[in-house]
């Protein structure tokens, strides 16, 4: 089951003079994660930057989701 639409989590933007720093709350229930020490998984997380609907830019952390849509480019993340 794909959970698709949108999600009422906390997100903030602030934008400075040279950044932008997104900073977002997603429960481990979305993401059907079992939180506990060295709880292991795969994420990749990608961010546009789009003006009046013009692509200015892509913003990916590991790879997998721009493109062909690859779960094997997903990075491990390990809870500590």
């Amino acid at each position: 089951m794909e959970l698709i639409g949108k999600w009422n989590i906390p997100a903030s933007l602030v934008i400075g003079e040279s950044t932008i720093v997104y900073k977002l709350a997603i429960p481990f229930s979305k993401l059907r994660i079992k939180p506990g020490k060295d709880s292991l998984f795969r994420m990749s997380m990608l961010v546009n930057d789009n003006d009046k609907e013009i692509r200015l830019r892509v913003m990916e952390w590991n790879g997998g989701v721009e493109g062909n849509k690859n779960l094997e480019l997903f990075g491990w993340v390990k809870l500590r």
